[in-house]
């Protein structure tokens, strides 16, 4: 049963790693094309920090805290009675952190693409692995909020 989630996983990391392969061949550093006016672009930049470019240059810290909260994650999917929206956003979750994992590990940056824009302000550059995480992590928090559990439940 479990062995499906996985699945789940390499699939997303492999659409991961075919859409930055577009990205990073198609494209110059740093140039843009306007996808929804003043709302979305694909600019193609590295990013060598955590979300928000924080922490630049600390690859070697993300590279542990990824590495350690795919273990984690692991332990959660072979230690609860998840559901499956839970299993689920587990999956996607962990295919996220592995993909800007993979980035960090062969090039020491995470490649980013997803420029958007709110009311003409640049809001932030991401890339669908950033996004996996993103929603799957406040999907997660959500969900054990409703249920009620204690962070006790959750964690341990």
């Amino acid at each position: 049963m479990k062995k499906k989630y996985f699945i789940l996983s390499i699939f997303l990391i492999i659409i991961d790693r075919i859409i930055k392969f577009i990205i990073v061949n198609n494209f110059n550093l740093n140039s843009s094309i306007n996808i929804i006016n003043n709302f979305v672009k694909i600019t193609y930049v590295k990013n060598y920090g955590g979300a928000f470019s924080i922490l630049s240059g600390g690859r070697f810290l993300f590279i542990i805290i990824g590495f350690v909260a795919i273990i984690y994650i692991i332990k959660l999917f072979f230690e609860k009675g998840n559901s499956k929206s839970v299993s689920i956003c587990y999956s996607c979750l962990m295919a996220g952190i592995i993909g800007n994992l993979i980035d960090r590990l062969f090039y020491g940056y995470v490649i980013d693409y997803i420029d958007l824009y709110f009311y003409n302000y640049n809001f932030f550059i991401c890339n669908f692995a950033d996004i996996l995480i993103v929603f799957s992590s406040l999907f997660i928090i959500i969900y054990y909020l409703k249920r009620g559990d204690t962070d006790e439940n959750i964690c341990c």
